[in-house]
């Protein structure tokens, strides 16, 4: 008998939350199915405890069903147990993980080298095909420098199975739903420049016409005092020539920068659908 016909009969009813509610809220999430890590037999066999329980927590943390050789161990008899014991190769253990549905499988082995230890892990899926391996080389580690290092290598290993997960998903009807990259655009130096330089017009256009309406009075007063009023007149003449251009060029300006400034904010593209 195949092994996994072995765990297809007697594993998957009693894999904890199987056909449990909570079991049916988190079935979308992928599950990960964690073999222990092996180590030498000096390697001290706390610190590989430790080691395999920070690799599937940080597994977990990463948004992953996780399945451990406690959890087999717990729903498989001795013999099942014995059999997965000599389970070591990748299509071995691609055969078991399969036969509990799981979709990947993260394995990997502790060796020491002199005054330095060596972590390796790989992820494959179920079909036994290599996803991705992160090595990791410590000097003179202590066994909490080791789960620390274990849990560092676990995003970067994992990278691969998110990076697929974030991909479009395949909506109803058989569409695929996308979306355009954003892009990101701020107002220009030219923006900038027509509105500083419109305020500017506007300012100095309302400050020349105070003027002109000053020199206006001025005349008028001095023609009623049956003085000189040219000069006063001609002084407001030419303050309002001067200041009613520069206060609708100001204007203008403003209204122009104003519009060019809402054309350059974020250009946000709507999901669309495609094919797959």
């Amino acid at each position: 008998m195949r092994l996994s016909s072995w765990v297809a009969c007697g594993l998957l009813l009693a894999l904890p939350g199987a056909g449990s509610a909570e079991g049916l809220a988190k079935s979308h999430l992928p599950k990960v199915m964690v073999v222990d890590l092996t180590a030498d037999k000096s390697f001290r066999p706390t610190t590989l405890r430790a080691m395999n329980d920070f690799l599937a927590g940080a597994i977990h943390d990463q948004g992953f069903r996780v399945l451990t050789h406690d959890d087999l161990r717990a729903a498989m008899g001795l013999d099942q147990q014995k059999k997965l014991l000599g389970c070591e190769d990748s299509q071995c253990l691609a055969e078991i993980g399969g036969a509990l549905g799981a979709d990947y499988i993260v394995r990997g082995n502790v060796a020491v080298l002199d005054r330095q230890t060596a972590i390796t892990l790989a992820l494959v899926d179920t079909r036994g095909q290599s996803i991705n391996q992160q090595r990791e080389l410590v000097d003179d580690a202590s066994a909490s420098d080791l789960v620390r290092t274990v849990e560092s290598m676990v995003p970067r290993l994992m990278r691969p199975v998110r990076r697929a997960q974030a991909q479009p998903a395949v909506a109803a009807g058989g569409l695929t739903q996308s979306t355009a990259p954003v892009e990101h655009r701020g107002p220009g130096a030219g923006t900038y420049a027509l509105l500083g330089g419109g305020i500017t017009g506007v300012l100095a256009g309302g400050v020349l016409g105070v003027l002109s309406l000053s020199s206006y009075h001025a005349a008028n007063q001095a023609a009623a005092a049956g003085g000189n009023f040219q000069g006063p007149a001609g002084t407001a003449v030419t303050e309002g020539r001067i200041g009613l251009p520069l206060l609708v060029l100001g204007t203008a300006a403003i209204v122009t920068g104003a519009l060019v400034w809402a054309g350059s904010t974020d250009a946000i593209t709507q999901p669309a659908q495609e094919a797959p």
